[in-house]
């Protein structure tokens, strides 16, 4: 699970170098800019690497541990989604200084609230998610539902 932890490593990163820039005026430095778009992309291909070892992870055998890393994983896309968003505004010729700093303060209040929201929010996702994917009279009535809807679309001759 390194790279789970280094993930998270790359999220405290990125946390500091907003909370460090985030003060600013009307404009930043395109040095900052240039940082916070490397990190972004640095942090992508450590979600890349980290669901390389969530898929390895046997949810037979290790059921807390695959809700676990299923929820930091999904909470790193919706940090992901922000730097995104945050990225394409910088992008903008006439972005407001107003919603770059407004999604700034997102950032950074999801990041510092990263535990609590994992335990409330993410992990009981996961659960759910995972229960249903590994539920055998689910996947058997999916399953169904699926050859209905390809029989109807695709009948055969």
């Amino acid at each position: 699970m390194e790279n789970i932890q280094l993930l998270a490593n790359k999220e405290d990163q990125i946390s500091r170098l907003i909370k460090s820039i985030s003060n600013f005026n009307d404009s930043l430095e395109e040095v900052e800019i240039i940082e916070l778009s490397s990190l972004v992309a640095s942090y992508s291909k450590q979600l890349n690497r980290s669901l390389k070892d969530y898929a390895i992870i046997s949810y037979q055998n290790e059921p807390r541990r695959k809700i676990a890393t299923k929820a930091k994983i999904n909470f790193a896309y919706h940090i992901l989604s922000l730097l995104t968003k945050i990225i394409r505004l910088f992008e903008q010729t006439q972005a407001i200084s107003g919603e770059i700093e407004i999604n700034f303060q997102t950032l950074i209040e999801i990041i510092d609230q990263k535990e609590a929201l994992l335990i409330s929010s993410y992990e009981e996702a996961a659960l759910k998610e995972l229960e249903s994917f590994y539920n055998p009279e689910i996947r058997d009535k999916l399953q169904s539902e699926l050859e209905k809807r390809i029989s109807k679309k695709y009948p055969s001759s």
